[in-house]
C-alpha cells in the first residue's frame, strides 16, 4: 500500500476521526501518499508518526488536488504527529493548535506554511527540523517569536504574517 484516500463517510456514517489505538499508520511502512477528500469532516489529525516513505499528503476536490495541503477542516496537530515522516512541505490553513515535536526527525521538511493568525503553537512544535525549514505566516512580530517554539532547530527561517523576517536565534540553548 503506497497511496491511501481517507473517505468522506464509510457505511454511510461521516468519519470525523481515525483513532490512533484502532488505526496504526506506522505499520504502513510504505505508504508514500495520504490523501483527504475537500470535504472531510475529520478535525484533528491522526498520528502519522514514523511512516518514514510517506512524502505527501494531499486534499482532492472534485476535479482538483492541493498537494501538501491539509484539509481546512482539520483545526488540531497532535504532538509527534508527523515525526519521521519524509514530507518536504505543509500547508495547514485550518489549523488552531499545534502539538510539540510535530515535525520531528522530518529531514525532509523545506516549508510549513500557517496563514491562520490565532494559533497556539507549543513549545517544541518546530523542534528537530532542519534549519533550511522556512516557516511561513506565523502572526505577531518576529520579537515575540519565543525561542522555545524552536529549540533544538538552530538557526530556523521564520517570516511572519505582519511582514518580518529573520531567524530566530540559536535556538538550542533555551
Amino acid at each position: 500500500l503506497t497511496s491511501l484516500t481517507i473517505p468522506v463517510t464509510l457505511g454511510g456514517n461521516d468519519v470525523t476521526y481515525i483513532s490512533g489505538s484502532s488505526f496504526h499508520f506506522s505499520e504502513f511502512t510504505n505508504l508514500q501518499t495520504l490523501n483527504f477528500d475537500v470535504y472531510t469532516k475529520i478535525n484533528e489529525m491522526p498520528f502519522l508518526t514514523d511512516c518514514t516513505n510517506l512524502a505527501n499528503i494531499n486534499t482532492t476536490g472534485d476535479s482538483y488536488q492541493y498537494q501538501d495541503r491539509l484539509p481546512t477542516s482539520i483545526r488540531a496537530i497532535p504532538s509527534t504527529c508527523f515525526r519521521g515522516t519524509a514530507i518536504s512541505s505543509m500547508y495547514m490553513s485550518g489549523v488552531n493548535s499545534i502539538g510539540s515535536n510535530v515535525f520531528k526527525d522530518c529531514n525532509t521538511i523545506e516549508s510549513i506554511t500557517i496563514p491562520n493568525s490565532d494559533v497556539s503553537i507549543a513549545d517544541g512544535a518546530f523542534s528537530y527540523i532542519p534549519s533550511s525549514c522556512v516557516i511561513n505566516g506565523i502572526s505577531g512580530p518576529l520579537s515575540n517569536w519565543p525561542v522555545q517554539k524552536i529549540a533544538y532547530s538552530p538557526n530556523l527561517y521564520v517570516k511572519c504574517s505582519d511582514g518580518a523576517i529573520g531567524w530566530c536565534g540559536d535556538g538550542g540553548t533555551s
